[in-house]
């Protein structure tokens, strides 16, 4: 009886030790080729429409995270592109910008003419290789194409008037 429990004992610690090293081991993907996936490209601008010389928010996103990210490591989207068309047809280029970890990034931007502003949002497409998953468990090796996003900012004589803010409380 005394050598069956040792036998089971040394049986079971086996059978769990081999357990935990196949979780631990990454899974290894034999695939040799990237998979493509479609990104989606999305641009606001804010406040909408605006004065002359008053300054606005343009924030730039994908609806898709880099697999790869992870908090304040990991990788993240890059050679985000904004092409801003002012009324009279002269441009400005700002870029490169690399995304946040939730995929977004945004400028100021300060309109100097009446009109309406053509803004451009233009990412490149990225390939993504790495690791990802609870302990390391998946191998990603995807390419996310290139994609891109219009919009127009209304920028009138009358300045706009912020929204008021409600006041503290005093007590």
């Amino acid at each position: 009886m005394r050598k069956k429990r040792k036998l089971t004992t040394i049986s079971l610690i086996l059978i769990l030790s081999i357990s935990l090293m196949i979780t631990v081991i990454p899974i290894v993907n034999s695939q040799t080729t990237t998979k493509t996936v479609s990104s989606n490209a999305y641009c606001a601008v804010s406040p909408n429409p605006v004065g002359v010389n008053q300054e606005v928010t343009i924030l730039m996103w994908l609806t898709q995270f880099n697999p790869t990210t992870s908090g304040v490591g990991g990788d993240r989207w890059e050679n985000y592109q904004l092409l801003i068309t002012a009324p009279d047809g002269t441009t400005q280029n700002f870029g490169p910008f690399t995304a946040d970890p939730a995929a977004f990034a945004y400028i100021f931007f300060t309109p100097t003419q009446i009109g309406t502003y053509t803004i451009e949002f233009t990412f490149p497409g990225q390939e993504v290789k790495g690791i990802t998953g609870f302990l390391g468990l998946f191998s990603v090796d995807l390419y996310y194409e290139a994609s891109s996003f219009t919009t127009t900012l209304t920028v009138q004589q009358e300045p706009v008037t912020a929204t008021p803010q409600t006041p503290l409380p005093t007590e």
